[in-house]
């Protein structure tokens, strides 16, 4: 590993200064006026402190605008956390995240999450696959925080174990551009079975498929999964608007919560050529 590489790989951790700058509803310290005395308040920088003393540190925060005066500062807000431990060979980290609000939304809950350092970009692991976990705020203790961490760190092993498989998967030609298209239909928040064939000639899955660096290339799934994935979700490539007969560019997902939920069907359609590859074998 070269020593830009190295120096990549390693942790910059935010401050509790940096923190608050990009997102203050970590800070607040009472809950949406329109909660009942009944709910249990816990301030999402506790458990943010609780989490670094198990070895995790946070590397970026980020927070859903308010819609309404009442739940300014005390919507869904995601925290990004790294640890020395958990790298690969192939320059991807692990990451955690912890996602909670202070206006009843959310429970506190905890994802697993891969960074790729040639992209820069993130890939969230589907829940269902790898199992999400909740930590309540009634009764709140760093025991319950501890086990949920605990909880979620075993499963990483089955992370590498997907992600191995998936480089090990090689695709035919009809598989990459199905995979192309059912990863479209994620974006577009779209029925795979019932408007896929609309939206085949909206777009040009080849510029979905199309190569930009060296460590992408190939056909192998996870390869081709990380080009699709990466396209989908910073923008850039051409669909049809149905409604003015004009090609535009796609916009780049900003909002977590959209990032996350595309993100994990994203995950969920990979996983299933997997699945298609090893039958046919």
């Amino acid at each position: 590993m070269n020593e830009e590489v190295k120096k990549t790989m390693e942790i910059v951790g935010l401050s509790n200064e940096e923190l608050k700058d990009k997102c203050p509803s970590i800070f607040t310290t009472t809950p949406a006026s329109h909660l009942s005395l009944k709910y249990s308040f816990v301030p999402t920088i506790q458990v943010i402190e609780d989490v670094k003393k198990l070895g995790w540190t946070p590397t970026e925060a980020t927070q859903v605008k308010s819609r309404t005066a009442k739940t300014k500062g005390k919507g869904k807000h995601m925290i990004t956390f790294e640890h020395e431990d958990f790298k690969t060979e192939d320059n991807e980290k692990i990451q955690m995240l912890l996602i909670n609000s202070h206006d009843g939304t959310s429970n506190f809950q905890l994802e697993i999450g891969v960074f790729r350092l040639v992209c820069s970009n993130g890939l969230v692991i589907k829940d269902s696959d790898m199992g999400a976990v909740k930590v309540r705020h009634l009764g709140y203790s760093f025991k319950d925080i501890t086990a949920a961490v605990n909880e979620l760190v075993s499963n990483i092993p089955n992370v590498f174990n997907k992600m191995n498989k998936m480089k090990e998967t090689e695709l035919t030609e009809s598989q990459m551009a199905e995979l192309a298209l059912k990863s479209a239909c994620v974006r577009f928040d779209l029925e795979y079975e019932k408007e896929s064939e609309n939206l085949a000639k909206m777009l040009e899955i080849d510029d979905l498929l199309g190569v930009d660096r060296r460590e992408d290339k190939g056909n192998g799934l996870y390869e081709v999964f990380n080009r699709v994935q990466e396209k989908l979700i910073n923008g850039g490539f051409n669909y049809l608007n149905d409604r003015t007969g004009k090609y535009r560019k796609a916009r780049p997902i900003k909002g977590f919560q959209q990032n996350t939920r595309v993100n994990q069907e994203l995950w969920e359609v990979a996983e299933s050529f997997i699945e298609n590859t090893e039958l046919v074998a």
